[in-house]
């Protein structure tokens, strides 16, 4: 082959092998651009999307604080219906981690009659306590000596207490720490107290120590849903049968208030209008408590039975001037050797004569007259059931409790009463059993008459 034609052949090989060469370094840097970029969209790409799950969980968390503190301010804000916070026999509740905290406090359980002081641990145990006979007589100033020395005695065995939590009779402005002229509390003459700063002055005789002040049903109510009769039941009431009468209720979990923050006073229903025989100490007559309180029981027993005759019709239903009860026709003790208006005055089944003496009867001494059969005894505790479940008839229609609960110290005659009045109940709500069965369950506090002072406890821990 000529040498011109062998560098020709030689120089294409040459060329093709150098663009081989050319194409796979090319391919090769083009491979790896493609690599680099491809990995550095990736990246951002996750980037865009680790940085929106970061955004949307930020967003997600401000939603649910919002959300929080809405629900938070609009509790606070309905004072007229619920009480603040979660109620403490709620066990993951705020409430129930705030008890949690506190070791232990001072309670009051005050009444027209006594005040009852304990100190309790946030697991409701009763460590110590004292009961007072309190004589209401010997003023204003007295009694409130009375008071603060019940819980210095307590407090000199646990000086670690830094809070007091206070039950009390009412009419009272929790949120203020005021007593509104309480009706039981009046002195022997009849003096009342007006506005009473309680908690204040209480607080000034305790060393300072901080003052929570609530209406002892609403206490008592609280102390049953915490560890007593109602726990668990988020729709109950508790009525106590004491000096006074008082009402309780928790409807969907929450305390129950009445209208600018006050508590509702169910004891002062009127169920008999206009009834002479019942003079509430509120001034009004025929009220639920002038009937069912347990010192209003002991009056008019002792005027029936001394001077007055027990009327065995008790299945009547009537009231005052029927003439079942007044022995004739026309009004109250009304044309009959009875007796006339001005000598008698009638309350259906008992007949009442004033101006007798107290002979002292006690409701327990009545109980016991009543256990030993004695009829005219026994057709007033018949009268009573009758009342009661008239009152429970009344709250039952407004609040629809799951359970009722009878405290204080006039439970403790239920046996005597509790029966019939579950009886007449159903008979009363018997066109409200279909769909929603609006018969409560009727059940007597297992808390032994120290509602009271849990309850105050309750109210101390809840408010830390």
């Amino acid at each position: 082959m000529p040498k011109k034609s062998s560098r020709r052949a030689g120089a294409a090989r040459g060329a093709k092998r150098g663009a081989k060469r050319g194409a796979k370094r090319g391919a090769k840097r083009g491979a790896k651009s493609s690599a680099k970029s491809s990995a550095k969209s990736s990246a951002k790409s996750s980037a865009k999307r680790g940085g929106a799950k970061v955004a949307e969980k930020s967003r997600l968390k401000r939603v649910r604080g919002a959300a929080k503190s809405l629900a938070k301010r609009s509790r606070a804000s309905s004072g007229s219906v619920s009480e603040r916070g979660e109620n403490p026999a709620r066990g993951k509740s705020a409430a129930r981690a705030r008890v949690a905290k506190l070791e232990k406090v001072l309670a009051y359980d005050i009444g027209g009659t006594k005040v009852h002081t304990a100190i309790i641990d946030s697991r409701g145990r009763v460590l110590d306590e004292v009961r007072v006979a309190v004589d209401f007589s010997r003023g204003r100033s007295e009694v409130f000596r009375q008071w603060i020395d019940a819980g210095k005695r307590l407090l000199e065995g646990h000086p670690e207490v830094r809070r007091v939590g206070v039950a009390s009779a009412g009419p009272l402005d929790p949120a203020k720490g005021l007593l509104l002229d309480p009706t039981n509390f009046a002195s022997a003459a009849g003096e009342t107290w007006g506005v009473v700063p309680i908690s204040k002055l209480l607080s000034s005789g305790l060393g300072g120590r901080p003052v929570v002040l609530e209406n002892d049903a609403a206490a008592a109510i609280l102390a049953e849903h915490w560890c007593g009769a109602a726990k668990g039941a988020d729709d109950c009431m508790v009525i106590t049968l004491g000096t006074g009468v008082g009402t309780g209720m928790i409807v969907g979990g929450r305390l129950i208030r009445a209208g600018r923050g006050l508590h509702t006073e169910g004891g002062h229903v009127i169920i008999r209008a206009g009834d002479e025989s019942a003079v509430c100490g509120c001034g009004n007559l025929g009220c639920v408590e002038a009937f069912l309180s347990g010192r209003n029981f002991e009056k008019r027993a002792r005027r029936a039975l001394l001077g007055g005759r027990v009327d065995r019709g008790a299945g009547s239903g009537r009231g005052l001037g029927s003439d079942e009860g007044a022995g004739g026709s026309g009004g109250a003790g009304a044309g009959s050797g009875a007796g006339s208006a001005d000598a008698r005055r009638s309350i259906g089944r008992v007949e009442f004569a004033p101006g007798h003496a107290e002979a002292g009867f006690s409701g327990a001494e009545l109980a016991a007259r009543a256990r030993s059969g004695e009829a005219a005894v026994v057709a007033l505790f018949e009268e009573y059931a009758e009342l009661l479940a008239v009152a429970i008839h009344n709250f039952v229609v407004l609040y629809a409790p799951q359970v009722v609960v009878l405290a204080g110290s006039f439970a403790n005659a239920a046996d005597l009463y509790l029966d019939r009045a579950r009886e007449r109940l159903e008979e009363l709500l018997i066109r409200r059993r279909h769909g929603v069965d609006f018969m409560p369950r009727l059940v007597v506090s297992p808390l032994q008459n120290r509602a009271g002072v849990l309850g105050g406890a309750v109210v101390a821990f809840r408010n830390e």
